[in-house]
Order: C-alpha cells, then structure tokens, then sequence
C-alpha cells in the first residue's frame, strides 16, 4: 500500500522506497511526519510520485529559494 501525503493542498504518492530526512538530517518514517505540516523539499520520480523528502529547519526556510 502507497502512503498518500498532501503538497501544496493536492494529494500525492510516496513512492515506495522513498525516504524523508527531518531537520536532523535523520531517516524518518512517514508517520513521523507532523500532523500539522512541515516546510519540505522533494524530488519526484519518473512515475510523479514523492521519491526524496527534506524537512527544512528554519534556517534552511530563511535563505533565498530555501521554501522550493
């Protein structure tokens, strides 16, 4: 089963195997992911499903393009 996050409002796929690093740079599972959203970076796959997540710390969000 494929694990559904929300980008931007739209509903996407992870895809499998995809990993997400938190702020820490660690490998989290995604129901670590805050419930309440967090800043990210992703890359996608060839299929359009979530392939790379990077959750951004703050400062990461501070710099010029850190939100994209």
């Amino acid at each position: 089963m494929q694990t559904a996050v929300t980008v931007d409002g739209k509903p996407m796929q992870l895809a499998a195997g995809a990993t997400i690093r938190d702020q820490r740079n660690l490998i989290i599972v995604p129901v670590s992911i805050p419930r309440e959203g967090a800043w990210a970076n992703y890359i996608l796959d060839r299929s359009g499903q979530i392939f790379r997540v990077w959750l951004l710390t703050p400062e990461e969000l501070a710099r010029p393009g850190g939100g994209g």
